[in-house]
């Protein structure tokens, strides 16, 4: 099998800087909304970031949507379990979240917060969810008091 990654880090950079030049020439609008994405993602904390491009990969995923969502919003989730078809970061302030496949009664993708949701026990990546959702709500807790 071919690796067509280069592996020595200048090669890499050189890629990628080409790749970030021609889609400025064909796009600079969806290239300047990349950067702003990527500059976003670079600010975060290490294992946020790695979360969020590990969710990214893992796509599309089940997760678990717990009873009480399911009750104070009955209409827009029906089922239990819903299928992930995209992870969004959402800045600071709204951190990370997860947009649901449309469903038979809504034919729109819905996106809730990674934090109101579970991730099924099967899933490996699990546990370094639920560590970032006690830090995301400890962090809004103590941002709430402030």
């Amino acid at each position: 099998m071919e690796n067509n990654f280069p592996i020595n880090e200048d090669l890499a950079y050189e890629k990628i800087r080409d790749l970030m030049f021609d889609m400025m020439e064909e796009d600079p609008n969806r290239f300047y909304a990349l950067t702003d994405k990527l500059n976003e993602l670079a600010a975060l904390p290490k294992r946020t970031m790695t979360l969020v491009l590990d969710l990214m990969a893992a796509t599309p995923f089940q997760v678990i949507i717990p009873k009480h969502v399911r009750k104070n919003d009955p209409d827009t989730f029906k089922a239990d379990h819903e299928t992930v078809s995209n992870v969004l970061f959402l800045g600071e302030f709204g951190g990370i979240a997860v947009e649901l496949e449309p469903n038979e009664a809504l034919r729109e993708p819905r996106i809730i917060s990674i934090t109101m949701v579970e991730i099924p026990h099967r899933n490996p990546l699990r546990k370094r969810v639920n560590e970032y959702r006690k830090k995301r709500i400890k962090k809004l807790r103590k941002n709430s008091v402030e």
